[in-house]
Order: structure tokens, then sequence, then C-alpha cells
């Protein structure tokens, strides 16, 4: 975004020059014009008659020619336009981690098509909503990977999410081990702001670290947390396959330990979000987007764009214009 101010010349001595414009008009009238009987254009005679009326093949050139002086003078003293552009501050980006839940669990079906699909979907958007961002992805099952490390290139973030497998970890939820990997992914950032995004659709049933310490841990390296809980509570439909391949659905129970998501938030001074379908999940990393949006930090800087180049193509155009028709048209202009 920028905002036009004002014109301005870098160099503007040079326009002292225009003072000379006068004297050489009054050479052109005085020893030119009235003069002299009889002028040539490139060996052709003209008649005194053409040379002394209002519009003579002299006072054409003269006039082209002048102009291009006129061009060239404000070239070189260089105008310039300023105006004032606003410019996210570098130091306003963020660092975020998606910690993402890649249990069987999230083939759920209670999200359309199924909980991991429609993540996948929410997360395209997110991501082309932060490009000014470094965003990076870890898993976490029954253990925890980093799947994808912090970076500005959305081609790979957003193939990496769409890759996303639920058959490379152990099975389980080990939330504590999603928060350490996040953070060790975090552990080199340079910027203020460091976000850990952490979407489960379970409870904390597998790894050695707990989620609370893991928080606790985030809280001194200065990480804020977002918890998300996808899915509802209760009986639900999972896929699985027979060994013929052949898709057959068991119903298991899910549980939520929201005490547990919102503490976390809590520690770090982050934010608690539930979503049960498709609208509110995609509703809560609008939010998420939001309230990030909110670190961001703008600053102004005055930027001058130059027309120099532009001048000086022009006074060309006009000296190029005035050798054509004294080559042309004014050679044979009628006595």
């Amino acid at each position: 975004m920028r905002q036009m101010l004002y014109i301005t010349f870098s160099n503007p001595l040079w326009l002292l020059l225009f003072l000379g414009l006068p004297i050489l008009i009054l050479v052109y009238i005085w020893y030119v014009r009235k003069r002299s009987p009889l002028m040539f254009i490139n060996g052709t005679s003209v008649n005194p008659k053409s040379v002394f009326s209002p519009f003579s093949p002299l006072d054409y050139l003269f006039l082209i020619r002048m102009m291009a002086i006129v061009i060239i003078i404000l070239a070189m003293a260089n105008p310039e336009l300023k105006y004032r552009q606003k410019i996210r501050s570098p130091f306003s980006t963020s660092d975020i981690v998606f910690a993402l839940d890649a249990s069987k669990s999230m083939l759920i079906e209670d999200l359309k098509p199924n909980r991991s699909e429609a993540l996948k979907a929410v997360l395209n958007r997110f991501v082309a909503l932060r490009m000014e961002d470094r965003i990076g992805m870890v898993l976490y099952a029954g253990e925890s990977i980093n799947w994808c490390p912090l970076t500005k290139n959305s081609k790979q973030l957003l193939k990496s999410i769409n890759s996303m497998q639920h058959n490379e970890l152990n099975d389980g939820t080990a939330i504590g081990s999603g928060i350490v990997t996040a953070i060790k992914a975090l552990q080199n950032s340079k910027v203020k702001n460091k976000v850990i995004v952490l979407l489960t659709d379970g409870e904390n049933n597998a790894g050695i670290i707990d989620p609370l310490l893991a928080a606790q841990f985030a809280q001194r390296l200065h990480i804020k947390i977002y918890t998300i809980s996808i899915g509802r509570t209760g009986f639900a439909p999972m896929p699985l396959k027979d060994l013929n391949g052949k898709t057959y659905y068991q119903k298991v129970y899910c549980t939520i330990n929201e005490t547990v998501l919102k503490r976390i938030a809590q520690i770090t001074g982050g934010t608690y979000f539930k979503a049960t379908d498709v609208g509110t999940l995609r509703t809560v990393y609008n939010q998420i987007n939001r309230m990030e949006q909110q670190q961001q930090r703008w600053v102004y800087h005055n930027r001058y764009e130059s027309y120099r180049l532009m001048l000086v193509c022009i006074a060309l155009l006009l000296l190029l214009t005035e050798t054509i028709l004294k080559m042309t048209v004014l050679r044979t202009w009628p006595s």
C-alpha cells in the first residue's frame, strides 16, 4: 500500500537553465526568423512569405526543438515522485508450526470426507493467508516427526500437507511428544512471535512426556500454543481394511481431554478451540489467523520514483521527429 505525497527534484539547480530559454527564443525571432530573407531546409529553398507566415517550417522545427530542450532540462533536474509506502515490519513476522494428530482415528468420517481430509483443506487455505510467515509441520501419533521444516516455500509446504500419512507412525496420541518436536522446530527461530497450532482428536495416551510439562517448556521459550480439538466424543465409525483390501467400519469410542488442552493454551498465552464439523474447523483457523494478524506491525518508508529515463526517451523521440520532418514533410513545404 502506498500514498503519493508530491513531486520533487533531486538536482534542482539544473532548472536555472530555463532562464536561458527566453534568450534562445529572442535569438530565433531576431536573427533567424526576421533577418533571414531566405531559409533553407536540407538545401531546399523556402519562400520568405512562408517563413514570415505564422506556421512556417522553421517554426515547427524550432517548437519541437524547444520542447526537447525543456524536457532535457527537466530530465537533468531528475523529477521524482515521493510516496509513502506501508510495509510489514520484518520484526512482526511469525514462525508457525502445525502440530497435527496423525493417529488412525483421524480417518473417522464424522467430518466429511474424514477428519484428516477436512483438515488438509482448511490448512491449504490458512497457508494462503500467511504467505509472509515461515510455516512448518509436525506429525505425531504414538511418536512424533518433523514432517516439514519451517519454510516460506508454500508449494513445498502444501505438498507436505497433502501427502500427510496416517500409517507412518506407531498408533496412539502422544501430545507431549508432538509439542516437544514442534518446540525443537522453532528452537533456532530468530523472530519474536513463535506459535504452535496443536490439533488432536483424542487424549494423551502415549509417549513419556507430559503435555503440561511440555507446555511449561514452551512458555519459558516464549512460544505460544493454540490448541484445537477436532471431532465429537462418543462412538464413531472408523474405516479399516481387511486382508483382501476391502474397507469395513468398526465403531470406536472417542474421548478428548479438553481440560488438558485448555491448560496447555493457558500456560503459553494461547487459546483453546473446539471444532466438531468442517465449518467450525474453518472458522477456528480463520480466528487464529486474525489473532496473529494483530501481532503484526507496520512501518512507513518514504520512497522515490524517478522519471528521468522516461523524459530522456521523450526528448530523443522529439529530436528524432524533428529530423524525420526535416527530411520528409517539411522538406517539400509548399512555397
